[in-house]
């Protein structure tokens, strides 16, 4: 059968592409010190040089050393999908988003790490700060 909506279809792929790039330029942004600010060049100007974005450093933030990720493939966003369905959305969401940031880490040199869910939100004890811990090996 030809597809009935081919630019729904379309439409939903550009979709999850772009919020796949929102998300990994949002951590990268993150990682690098910096957070995005309302744009002060004019919009004719920011279409013309193809600007989408202008960021601004986060005052006594400097960049990461590197950039965890927790391997999300379990997770599952709602009960009420059926299970294959579930996964196979889950599943393009995060190894894209994982990729996206890696390629675009790259030419920083933040390594990005892929930890498991269990090692990713950890708190020290004594501080209250979010961090990692390694264990010995």
């Amino acid at each position: 059968f030809p597809d009935p909506c081919p630019d729904l279809a379309e439409k939903i792929k550009r979709l999850r592409e772009d919020r796949v790039n929102q998300t990994a330029h949002l951590v990268v942004a993150q990682a690098l010190g910096l957070r995005l600010r309302a744009p002060e060049k004019d919009r004719e100007l920011r279409g013309e040089r193809d600007i989408h974005g202008e960021y601004e450093a986060i005052p006594g933030r400097g960049p990461v050393d590197f950039i965890a990720m927790e391997d999300l493939s379990r997770y599952l966003s709602s009960q009420g999908r059926a299970p294959s369905e579930n996964s196979r959305l889950m599943k393009w969401c995060h190894r894209a988003i994982l990729d996206k940031v890696k390629e675009l880490a790259e030419p920083f040199g933040i390594p990005v790490l892929e930890v498991p869910a269990a090692s990713s939100s950890r708190y020290d004890a004594r501080t209250g700060v979010p961090g990692f811990r390694a264990g010995r090996g």
